[in-house]
């Protein structure tokens, strides 16, 4: 006869309940929840079955206390809505969830205010580690995470993190200087450089691999084609509509990211030019729009999965000891996507 499964909210299910039903030791249940020792496949699925039937649920929290872990990382991004930092949390906890880690995401939205709350946050509670991604940790925060002993990973760093954690970056200056010169290559009239915003420390890299990539080809940068603009839509519209309505005509416009790109496009649609016909365009961050543009936008793809799977290893190897030596720094590439924009 099948036994109904228990109601959970009947007495807590112990793991001595669920020793007695399996006809196992304790010990062995515990070996087989938190794979401490080798068990065989009968036993674990006879375990398991009896866990299932009993609707047996581990007590979390008991275990963090034991073990003073609480099996939880926390990945802290600037911008929630931006299709990056999400890919970067998939990746991350495709390495840690089988693993037994919980994933929690924060979102600063580029607050100061909540960046130290959440720095509190991670402080005041038993988290095992974080991975702090695309904003550069203020120095007190960095100083509050270091004392706390939380172990970190940090992505796209500035240099006040540089001597401290591992990080994960991507070579942003060399993949827009090999865009820039691939492209610019093409076009013999002016070009265009429209940047993100100058308090943002991906700003700066990637126009320097800009510059880099006009001179290159001998190429000199006009400062009336240099604009900065937020990294949105219609930051990439207003900048554009500012340069062709001070009269000048560039022949391909380089975006420092994908929304400013199809920001610029629809500001060239808007005076009447097309795109690429008239002005070509370019993005970096490979978004999903990018590739519904309309054209479909030439771009730089990061690869925001792969950044998350390498942080999430370096931070595994930390929380768990396995490594402890001098800070590592690793470099990934980034790939230009060449469409129709450009």
């Amino acid at each position: 006869m099948v036994t109904a499964p228990r109601d959970p909210f009947d007495r807590r299910v112990t793991v001595r309940d669920v020793a007695a039903h399996a006809g196992v030791s304790q010990a062995t249940v515990s070996q087989v929840l938190n794979s401490s020792r080798p068990v065989s496949e009968a036993t674990r699925a006879r375990v398991t079955a009896s866990i299932e039937e009993l609707g047996f649920r581990p007590n979390h929290l008991a275990r963090a206390l034991r073990q003073q872990k609480s099996h939880t990382v926390a990945i802290v991004v600037p911008n929630i809505t931006h299709v990056t930092y999400p890919m970067v949390a998939r990746g991350a906890g495709e390495i840690l969830g089988p693993l037994g880690y919980q994933v929690a995401l924060y979102d600063t939205n580029g607050l100061r205010a909540t960046e130290k709350q959440i720095v509190r946050t991670l402080t005041d509670r038993m988290v095992d580690g974080a991975i702090v991604f695309g904003y550069p940790l203020a120095p007190g925060d960095a100083r509050a995470l270091q004392e706390s002993g939380v172990a970190i990973v940090n992505g796209n760093p500035g240099t006040e993190a540089l001597l401290r954690w591992d990080t994960v970056e991507v070579d942003e200056m060399s993949a827009m200087r090999d865009l820039t010169r691939t492209v610019t290559a093409r076009y013999a009239g002016q070009i265009a450089y429209i940047g993100g915003p100058v308090d943002h420390n991906t700003a700066p890299r990637r126009e320097a691999g800009f510059r880099a990539g006009m001179q290159d080809l001998g190429r000199a940068c006009d400062a009336g084609l240099m604009a900065s603009a937020p990294y949105t839509w219609a930051g990439g519209r207003n900048a554009l509509a500012a340069i062709l309505e001070n009269g000048m005509r560039p022949r391909l416009v380089v975006c420092a990211n994908d929304m400013i790109a199809i920001g610029a496009m629809a500001a060239a649609r808007e005076h009447g030019l097309d795109v690429p016909g008239d002005v070509a365009v370019t993005g970096y961050d490979n978004i999903d729009a990018a590739e519904m543009a309309v054209p479909p936008l030439t771009t730089i793809e990061p690869f925001p999965f792969e950044q998350g799977r390498a942080a999430a290893r370096l931070l595994l190897e930390r929380m768990t000891d396995s490594y402890a030596g001098t800070a590592r720094h690793l470099t990934l590439a980034a790939e230009p996507v060449d469409r129709a924009s450009a």
